[in-house]
């Protein structure tokens, strides 16, 4: 997928052996980003499914400024955000994002989590306080 914008290493030579890893790299780039004055990465996407082919394991660091913003869409029915990967249209590639959506974000990203019993997978939070789901 292209990234929104550059923030780090986003080539297929930028491979990552997990999604942890991916999101490590993001905070270590966004880390590096700030000593300089920078912005830095704030969304990663990861692909770790055999259906990725040559771009399995792949990890692109990406910046989206106004990452959770809503705006109409240009049509005028509904609205749009920048989070479509982040919230599950792609059955290859696992996302994830320095900030959290907010509860009321459109998308539903930010809506409660699944009770185990419907939870497919685990959500592992960079921020040790977060936990894992």
């Amino acid at each position: 997928p292209p990234p929104p914008a550059a923030a780090g290493p986003f080539s297929s030579d930028h491979k990552q052996p997990s999604a942890a890893a991916c999101c490590a790299a993001c905070e270590e780039q966004r880390a590096r980003a700030r000593v300089e004055g920078r912005s830095g990465c704030n969304v990663w996407v990861w692909c770790g499914s055999a259906q990725c082919g040559k771009q399995r394991h792949e990890c692109w660091l990406k910046r989206a400024d106004g990452l959770w913003a809503v705006v109409p869409a240009a049509d005028g029915n509904g609205v749009k955000s920048k989070v479509d990967i982040l919230v599950g249209t792609s059955d290859r590639w696992t996302a994830g994002s320095e900030t959290a959506a907010p509860p009321d974000h459109p998308s539903g990203a930010g809506l409660a989590l699944p009770v185990g019993a419907e939870a497919h997978f685990a959500l592992v939070f960079a921020n040790p306080a977060l936990g894992r789901v």
